[in-house]
């Protein structure tokens, strides 16, 4: 068996921490539900856990690609090329494959981290058929970078807004939906971020800003590795929180998702 450490770049079985773990079994239970009898291509797919997951729910062949060898290798190893299910490795931005090959591309937190995400668009569209679905999801810039021009996650390129997301999925596909995943209370955030800002004018006020944030980060993350092997084989409905539900979109001045979940369709022909 192939090794890796999690380093929160992917999703490593056993080793990753159980909300980040979560949120990524959510999205792959939510596409799961869309891929009876289709022909898939799973873009990035780190590890190959979700891969595996959309096999399960009566996908006719789920195909996934990712640019990391090692990480190709692991699913090899762990899951196998069995039937109806291969790993191969390759770019996101350059699919090496026919046109319209797949019924549904999905693609999980894969944008965020390319130079030309027009062209990996394109490139998803060319390898869907005509009235197939694009899956995808991408950090929520309102959230995880909304004061930074630059990504605060260094694993990332370009963070979204929801409607620059939708601007950019509208130049290749049609018929664009959102959904939402992990809300987050943006008055009590921003209440929070006014208390540290205070505290940062206060002499000493640094030290005990730490504190807080450290206090404030492990309370709403569990960065516990609850998650054995076994369970992030069977990745089950059952098993996931609400809170890390994939739900109806939701970004109001109160309330937005940290997480932006689209489902859009390449139009017939098109």
């Amino acid at each position: 068996m192939v090794d890796l450490e999690f380093t929160g770049e992917y999703v490593v079985p056993g080793k990753t921490p159980y909300a980040t773990y979560q949120q990524h079994i959510g999205r792959y239970i939510f596409a799961g539900g869309f891929v009876k009898d289709k022909v898939v291509l799973d873009v990035a797919c780190g590890t190959g856990y979700g891969t595996r997951h959309l096999l399960t729910r009566g996908a006719k062949r789920v195909v996934g690609i990712d640019i990391s060898v090692d990480a190709i290798n692991y699913a090899r190893k762990k899951y196998s090329n069995g039937e109806g299910l291969d790993f191969v490795h390759a770019d996101a931005a350059n699919l090496p494959f026919p046109v319209l090959t797949f019924d549904i591309i999905v693609s999980f937190e894969t944008i965020e981290h390319l130079e030309d995400q027009g062209k990996f668009l394109a490139e998803c569209k060319r390898a869907l058929k005509s009235g197939g679905l694009f899956i995808s999801s991408t950090p929520n810039k309102k959230i995880s970078s909304p004061y930074s021009e630059k990504p605060i996650n260094p694993f990332h390129i370009r963070e979204l807004y929801p409607e620059e997301f939708r601007h950019l999925l509208r130049q290749c596909f049609a018929n664009i939906t959102l959904y939402g995943q992990c809300d987050t209370n943006l008055v009590k955030r921003r209440i929070i971020r006014a208390g540290l800002n205070i505290l940062s004018a206060i002499p000493g006020g640094g030290i005990i800003k730490n504190l807080l944030r450290k206090v404030i980060f492990s309370q709403n993350s569990d960065l516990s590795v609850k998650n054995s092997e076994e369970v992030t084989n069977e990745i089950a409905e059952q098993t996931l929180e609400k809170r890390y539900k994939v739900h109806k979109f939701n970004n109001s001045a109160v309330k937005t998702p940290a997480y932006i979940i689209a489902i859009a369709e390449k139009k017939a022909g098109g």
